[in-house]
């Protein structure tokens, strides 16, 4: 029996999913259980099949014709290859949905499997929107991924962005709070306009209404993000701040009961399941929180205010905020957007220099988790952005582009090209 959404789908020729019936003439009918929104750039169809023009140069047009699916130009698909057996096969926004003899099934790109005649590779298991589905365990061949690791204001993002346009590749949120929609600036999301045309997922596609996403489902999603990049012939690129994420995607053996940054027991930790480059992107502590503090100032001058306050309009008073309401300046700026007679000068300046500090002791946490793992035996390639970060709080334009080419570019290409000529031999 396959239970999605509290539906059996068990074993007929007539499923239904969400209520709706899927007979032969509806199984190509598009019902996403997960939405992501997606720019252009990041869709799954190449642009050249809808008569557009991509966002990144032409040049580098030969690299794009690894977006088609393998299938369209007679190949056999890396993943659909192990379901030939397969009688019926659903499409799902983008992801499959397969019932069989074998019942497997794709769920928004994770993957179900209900009994032993299935051969994939699977890890433990986990509920996505009320599918039980298996979480990609190590594949017969490791995928490469790129980790973009640091505290909140290094410019993980930026590197992330400047190494995919050297090396053909995608970038996959492990922001833990960027994986909902709103609170843009609060949450320090990066505007399509500074992507630069490189394709970012799992960003804005997860519910605040459906509570907090559990680790073990960003596992699931974010893994088969790793396999659909790599298909392309692209590399996946990580980068975010929240370090349970990339230790909840990464470990070989992930138990969501175990969480390795608060537990005294320090396990016995086997190497990461995909092929990994670390880098970790540091910045001298005293100089990291004077550009955090500048950073929360230029939230203000953004519009962060506004955000807030429409955010207050719409979720009101509550003593506890989930999802996006998690992001710092949320808790700072409650009482002042909600409590009557608190929109004084003195409750915002209290909110702002509060902000601050939290941002100053999040990034403290951060490193620490940061270090937890390196201890783990997870080997960190540390890049030094203190100069880079000093020359821009100078305030002298240009002034951070020489430092951060020179400490933080140049050691990450030389250890890139390592790693993917490693790859190849």
């Amino acid at each position: 029996m396959r239970l999605i959404n509290g539906i059996d789908l068990g074993r007929s020729e007539v499923h239904q999913i969400n209520g709706a019936n899927l007979g032969a003439a509806e199984r190509t009918q598009p019902m996403g259980l997960i939405e992501e929104k997606q720019i252009a750039s990041n869709r799954w169809d190449p642009p050249e099949w809808r008569g557009e023009t991509h966002p990144i140069e032409p040049e580098r047009r030969s690299a794009f014709d690894r977006w088609n699916r393998p299938e369209r130009r007679g190949e056999s698909h890396p993943i659909e290859a192990k379901l030939s057996s397969i009688k019926t096969i659903t499409k799902m926004e983008g992801a499959t949905l397969c019932m069989s003899k074998s019942e497997e099934v794709f769920v928004s790109g994770a993957f179900s499997c209900s009994t032993e005649k299935c051969n994939c590779h699977h890890g433990s298991h986990a509920a996505i929107n009320g599918a039980v589905v298996d979480m990609p365990k190590t594949p017969v061949s490791k995928e490469r991924v790129v980790v973009v690791m640091g505290a909140t204001g290094t410019g993980k993002t930026k590197l992330a962005i400047e190494l995919s346009l050297r090396f053909l590749g995608e970038v996959i949120n492990s922001d833990k709070i960027q994986v909902y929609p709103g609170l843009d600036i609060a949450s320090n999301k990066i505007a399509p306009a500074k992507q630069r045309g490189v394709p970012h997922h799992l960003l804005d596609f997860y519910d605040s209404a459906s509570g907090e996403l559990p680790t073990a489902e960003y596992r699931a999603v974010a893994g088969y993000k790793i396999q659909e990049v790599s298909a392309r012939g692209r590399v996946p690129f990580l980068a975010g701040g929240s370090n349970s994420f990339v230790y909840a995607l990464l470990a070989d053996q992930f138990d969501p009961n175990y969480d390795p940054f608060v537990s005294e027991e320090m396990r016995e930790e086997r190497a990461p399941q995909y092929d990994c480059l670390f880098i970790w992107v540091h910045v001298d502590a005293k100089v990291l929180a004077e550009h955090l503090a500048r950073r929360v100032d230029e939230m203000v001058q953004e519009g962060l205010m506004d955000e807030l306050a429409d955010f207050f309009m719409k979720e009101g008073a509550k003593e506890k905020y989930v999802g996006i309401g998690k992001s710092i300046g949320v808790s700072e700026f409650r009482a002042y957007f909600t409590e009557k007679g608190m929109r004084t000068r003195p409750v915002y300046e209290a909110a702002l220099a509060a902000m601050k500090e939290n941002t100053r002791l999040l990034s403290e946490i951060q490193i620490q988790k940061i270090k937890r793992l390196q201890s783990m035996g997870w080997p960190l390639l540390r890049v030094d952005a203190t100069a880079a970060v000093t020359a821009y709080l100078s305030g002298q334009e240009g002034a951070m582009a020489v430092p951060w080419q020179r400490d933080v570019i140049e050691p990450s290409t030389t250890a890139m090209a390592q790693f993917l000529e490693k790859r190849s031999n």
